[in-house]
């Protein structure tokens, strides 16, 4: 029964005493996703508001899939929040991955047929990760930067044609990435191909 100016949290813990807590949105209207769950963790949760709150309820995180690394991580002071976030590769396949700074990984998404990750960032609005999928070998033009929500939905994606390795959001919203640039160079007196990498821009 919140009144229709009301702030709306939810709230959630590894028992009913809760101990973390998020704004929602207020009176009615609010949604949102708990992310930072460890591997088959289970939590307590409700919706509340600073006169009332809903009944307990539980939820159980699914197990992690067994090829993620195990990662250790030091030297982040009295900070408790915030997540580590990468990617992995093994062949032809890995993941974007978040990590928590217990070293748990709290959030991931599989490759699969998109093809290997080579970077992943946080979206500036907080909204998810934007990742670079690409061909490390050069083999394929695949390259392309996703724009991926925490609960998974895909927002956008961009094709960075010839995009390699690296990318950057910028200001405006578009993509700067570097390019493969491949060019017919003279080399004693032959024709040869040379690859290099030029910076792109593309939105």
């Amino acid at each position: 029964g919140a009144g229709e100016d009301a702030a709306v949290y939810a709230e959630w813990g590894s028992d009913d005493t809760y101990g973390q807590r998020v704004l929602l949105g207020s009176g009615s209207e609010g949604a949102g996703v708990l992310v930072g769950l460890h591997p088959n963790e289970t939590a307590h949760w409700r919706v509340a508001t600073d006169a009332d709150a809903s009944a307990d309820a539980t939820v159980e995180a699914g197990s992690a899939p067994v090829d993620l690394p195990e990662l250790s991580i030091s030297n982040v002071g009295e900070s408790t929040g915030g997540l580590v976030l990468t990617s992995t590769l093994d062949g032809v396949e890995g993941y974007a991955v978040a990590y928590d700074h217990a070293g748990y990984p709290v959030w991931w998404v599989a490759s699969g047929e998109e093809g290997p990750f080579t970077d992943v960032y946080p979206s500036p609005d907080g909204r998810g990760v934007i990742y670079q999928t690409t061909d490390p070998k050069l083999l394929e033009d695949i390259a392309t930067v996703t724009f991926r929500a925490w609960n998974g939905e895909v927002l956008s994606t961009t094709r960075t044609p010839n995009g390699h390795h690296d990318f950057v959001v910028l200001p405006d919203g578009s993509y700067g990435f570097c390019m493969i640039d491949v060019r017919e160079v003279e080399f004693d007196g032959e024709a040869v191909e040379r690859r290099g990498c030029a910076a792109a821009r593309q939105r």
